[in-house]
């Protein structure tokens, strides 16, 4: 732990269950929970590396993670483009995530299951969607850009 998560928390999202056969696929897979969690807290360039030191005779591995979490961000300006006026607006409304606030790193595509969900016809008339996100890593501040496309769109 380093004061975000207590190392037990991490050790959960890990998932690797002491004595149990190490799978690749899964420890890659707990890495990225791992990586996901610290983006939820705004720590959207965090890293983790790691290293095995095998003991043949006991047939076992032990696994050695750290974690840099780099610097915190926070929400910069929400843009959204291709939009009928009313519909960004509505769209606008529904977003929670303040100027300011700290940048929830999964935040976008969670806002945009919901809005699948609130606003099916505005979905249905514009599925194709661009998402770009920003990240000014020195003043920490992360832009938000969405652009709706109807199908078959170029744009």
């Amino acid at each position: 732990g380093n004061g975000e998560f207590q190392s037990s928390d991490l050790d959960n999202r890990l998932g690797l269950m002491p004595g149990a056969l190490l799978n690749m696929r899964l420890f890659d897979a707990g890495l990225q929970a791992v990586r996901d969690a610290y983006s939820r807290k705004g720590y959207i360039a965090a890293r983790t590396t790691h290293a095995f030191s095998f003991d043949d005779e006991a047939r076992s591995a032990a696994a050695s993670i750290t974690i840099v979490r780099g610097p915190q961000a926070r929400m910069g300006l929400l843009e959204i483009a291709g939009l009928p006026d009313e519909a960004a607006a509505r769209l606008r409304e529904s977003w929670s995530l303040a100027q300011g606030a700290v940048y929830d790193g999964i935040y976008v595509r969670d806002f945009l299951k919901a809005g699948r969900d609130a606003f099916p016809a505005v979905f249905r008339e514009f599925p194709n969607v661009s998402v770009q996100v920003g990240f000014r890593g020195e003043a920490g501040i992360v832009p938000v850009s969405l652009t709706f496309a109807r199908q078959g769109s170029d744009s």
